[in-house]
């Protein structure tokens, strides 16, 4: 009897087949990564792709802003430019006005220096003060004294001088309705006087200033007017206006006799003179000063 061949369990042919099962085995997985991953990174560029338009219109508003701010920015720096060359002209146009009132002469005295808010005309040949003498001032009789003599030492040399109380009271009984001639010891003599200066007041320019026109301004000369005083108590404001009004217009020429100034001391109550001389000093060529 032929004994029956053993034969091996893992032959050749075997180990192709499992070779080959393998082999599928890792391509099916390498080709299934494969999809997974390019899926993924579709997904990824897709999402991506989307939120750009997004960025893009922030970012593009943004920008705009960011122009239409800048265009603002130079618009406002354009007006502020615009403002002050306005300005300017404006108050060389305001200069200018006052010299063509001012009749030329050949001895130009000058102008206050700019602590008195930007100067005060001066050209004028003959001066008077109007200077309220009530109590509150007279408190501050230094001050006052102090801001007559720096007005007067912007003045080299007058023809004349006159100092009164806002009630037309004078200074120098003896030089009433006269003209104080400007000499050194004058106006020493003046100011020596004024310490001791003891004379009723109704915190009203309007009598002073009539005395004042009616004596002085009636002429040829030519006057500047001061008025000091912080304070007052009339009852209206037009009864001031229109005696200066009717004494101060030339009717002929249709200009002011004399140039009426203000100075405002910080002592009364309210702010009464103050509006009242920024009207009378704005109609007559003058220039109003808060101390």
């Amino acid at each position: 009897m032929r004994r029956r061949e053993e034969r091996e369990i893992f032959g050749t042919s075997f180990l192709d087949v499992i070779s080959c099962g393998l082999g599928a085995v890792v391509l099916m997985i390498l080709l299934s990564k494969d999809v997974d991953t390019e899926q993924v990174i579709e997904k990824k560029v897709n999402s991506s792709q989307a939120s750009i338009p997004f960025d893009f219109n922030l970012q593009g508003e943004v920008d705009g802003l960011a122009v239409e701010l800048k265009k603002m920015s130079e618009r406002l720096e354009s007006l502020s430019k615009r403002l002050g060359k306005t300005l300017s002209e404006l108050t060389q146009l305001k200069a200018s006005s006052i010299v063509k009132n001012e009749e030329k002469t050949p001895n130009k005295i000058g102008t206050i220096d700019s602590k008195y808010n930007g100067g005060i005309p001066v050209s004028r040949e003959y001066v008077i003060f109007i200077i309220d003498t009530s109590g509150s001032m007279k408190r501050n009789w230094g001050a006052v004294k102090k801001v007559v003599s720096e007005i007067l030492d912007t003045y080299p040399k007058v023809k004349g001088m006159q100092i009164m109380n806002d009630n037309g009271n004078y200074l120098i009984d003896g030089y009433a309705k006269r003209w104080i001639p400007d000499n050194i010891s004058a106006r020493k003599r003046a100011l020596e006087k004024f310490d001791n200066w003891s004379s009723y007041s109704n915190s009203s320019p309007e009598e002073g200033l009539e005395i004042a026109l009616k004596t002085y301004a009636q002429k040829k000369e030519r006057v500047s007017i001061y008025v000091l005083g912080d304070d007052y108590t009339g009852k209206s404001f037009e009864a001031v206006i229109n005696v200066v009004d009717r004494l101060n217009v030339n009717k002929s020429t249709d200009s002011r006799r004399a140039i009426i100034h203000g100075i405002g001391f910080p002592w009364g109550l309210g702010d009464r003179f103050s509006t009242l001389m920024r009207r009378v000093s704005s109609d007559n060529l003058g220039v109003f000063i808060a101390l």
